[in-house]
């Protein structure tokens, strides 16, 4: 996971001075922006991970398998 934060992090911090070259309007907000979106993202997508994981716990593993 940290691997993929490092190369996520490097693209997300050069691709918005590539666009402000290449769109009108475009401006980078600040590194803020970056960390608030990724927090954003990995929230939403440990609510994502967890909800259903939590409900898949509740249930009995043998009575599970035996509605298979």
């Amino acid at each position: 996971m940290r691997r993929g934060c490092a190369v996520g992090i490097v693209p997300a911090l050069l691709l918005p001075k590539l666009f402000s070259g290449v769109l009108n309007g475009f401006a980078m907000q600040g590194p803020g922006v970056v960390v608030v979106a990724g927090l954003v993202v990995s929230l939403v997508a440990w609510f994502a991970t967890y909800l259903p994981a939590h409900r898949a716990m509740q249930v009995d593993p043998v009575r599970a398998l035996r509605n298979e």
